[in-house]
C-alpha cells in the first residue's frame, strides 16, 4: 500500500519541507493519498496542489454531496506539469513540498525516470545523490518538488478580497393625503418624493462554514457580521456554478469560530450549492 502523506498535526495546510509519497496511476499519472485529519477538506487540497475539485471527487468516485470522514484516504492528483525536475532546484530559498516514490519490485532507475517523468537517469541519479541505477524494492527516491505559493492559502481576511463597491440611489414614492384649508371637505392626492436612500453593495470572496451535524435543516439562512440583517444575500459557489439567495438572519458570534470565516450558512444553504466540506470558499453580494 502506497504511503500516506506524512501530517502535521497542527498544520492542515501542508507547510514548506513536507515531504509527500506519491504512486503511479494506470496512464503513469501521479497522486498521492492523504488521511483526512480535523480542518482539512477537499476545498483545502484543491487549492494546495492547484487541482480542480472535480478531479479529485472524480478520481475518488465521490458525490459532492457524500460526506467525507476524519481518517478517510483521499486520492489527490497531481499535475506532472507543475513538477519541478531539475537538480540545481533552490531548495532553500523556495517554499516546496518533496515528492517521493517507492520503488516497487522489478522497476529500473531507467523505466522510473523515462515512463514516470519523462526524464533522463543521469537527472534521476544527481538529485537522490545516487552513484550508481541499482535499486531497492521499497526504497523512496525523490521525484521532484512541488513549489508552495503563500498567495494560494486561504482565510484572506474580507476587506482584501472586496471586488467591487456599488452606490445605488433608491426613491421611495410615499403617497399621502392632506386636507386644503380653503376647501375642508375636499381632499386632494399629492405625491411626496423621499430624499434617495444609498444602498451599498458589496461583492466578495469569503470563507464560509456550515454544521454538518444539522443536516436536516431546510431553511435559507446566513451570520455574517457586515450585511444588513434582514436583507437577503446572493451566493455563488464557483466549484459547482449554484447560486442561493439566503436571509441575513444576524452577526457570527464572537470567538466561536476562526477568525478567516467570514459567513456562516445554513445546512439548507450547503444543501443547495452542494457544499460538503465543513469550510468552503463562495462569492457573496450583499447589502450594507
Amino acid at each position: 500500500m502506497t504511503d500516506l502523506i506524512a501530517q502535521n498535526k497542527n498544520n492542515a495546510f501542508f507547510s514548506p519541507g513536507y515531504d509527500i509519497v506519491i504512486d503511479i496511476l494506470p496512464e503513469n499519472d501521479f497522486y498521492f493519498g492523504c488521511i483526512i485529519e480535523q480542518g482539512m477538506s477537499v476545498y483545502h487540497l484543491s487549492r494546495v496542489f492547484e487541482v480542480d475539485l472535480e478531479s479529485i471527487y472524480s478520481l475518488n468516485n465521490l458525490d459532492p454531496m457524500q460526506t467525507i470522514n476524519q481518517g478517510e484516504v483521499i486520492k489527490v492528483p497531481i499535475d506532472k506539469n507543475k513538477v519541478i525536475f531539475n537538480p540545481n532546484f533552490r531548495t532553500d530559498i523556495h517554499p516546496h513540498i518533496s515528492l517521493y516514490y517507492k520503488v516497487k519490485k522489478g522497476e529500473t532507475l531507467y523505466r522510473i525516470a523515462k515512463e514516470y517523468l519523462n526524464a533522463d537517469t543521469e537527472s534521476l541519479l544527481k538529485i537522490n545523490r545516487k552513484q550508481t541505477p541499482e535499486l531497492k524494492d521499497g526504497e523512496k527516491l525523490l521525484v521532484g518538488w512541488l513549489l508552495l505559493n503563500d498567495n494560494k492559502k486561504p482565510g484572506t481576511k474580507l476587506a482584501e478580497n472586496t471586488k467591487a463597491v456599488k452606490i445605488v440611489p433608491v426613491l421611495k414614492p410615499k403617497e399621502m393625503f392632506v386636507t386644503i384649508n380653503d376647501i375642508p371637505e375636499k381632499e386632494v392626492k399629492v405625491k411626496e418624493t423621499v430624499v434617495p436612500t444609498k444602498i451599498k453593495w458589496i461583492t466578495s470572496n469569503v470563507i464560509a462554514m456550515w454544521d454538518r451535524k444539522n443536516y436536516v435543516i431546510k431553511s435559507l439562512f446566513v451570520l455574517h457580521n457586515e450585511a444588513r440583517i434582514g436583507s437577503s444575500m446572493d451566493i455563488y459557489f464557483p466549484m459547482l456554478k449554484k447560486h442561493v439567495k439566503a436571509k441575513v438572519l444576524g452577526r457570527i458570534p464572537e470567538g466561536t469560530y476562526k477568525e478567516d470565516i467570514n459567513l456562516f450558512v445554513s445546512p439548507g444553504v450547503a444543501r443547495e450549492l452542494g457544499i460538503r466540506d465543513a469550510r468552503f470558499m463562495v462569492n457573496i453580494k450583499y447589502e450594507m
